[in-house]
């Protein structure tokens, strides 16, 4: 079992990764900053969800990709609030 995924370690995760993605706007959506963490999506939403209320983190819009059917569906994706768009 891994410890716990902390809150600056989100916000260092977003930081050092922050750039533009060519097919939707800039910033991480939950899976994969729980990708890049090695933690459960469950571990970084949480932490994701007191980033925004405490507001050091913000909705930068939803992207599309391929969901697990192969579909195409919309998903939240994240930023440092203060980061261009």
């Amino acid at each position: 079992m891994t410890d716990p995924i902390r809150i600056d370690e989100v916000l260092a995760e977003l930081e050092r990764l922050s750039q533009s993605n060519g097919d939707g706007p800039a910033g991480f959506t939950c899976r994969e900053l729980s990708e890049r963490a090695g933690v459960t999506a469950g571990a970084v939403q949480a932490k994701l969800r007191a980033l925004v209320y405490s507001g050091r983190v913000e909705l930068a819009g939803k992207r599309e990709e391929l969901n697990i059917a192969g579909g195409r569906c919309r998903v939240p994706v994240y930023r440092l609030k203060g980061e261009s768009k």
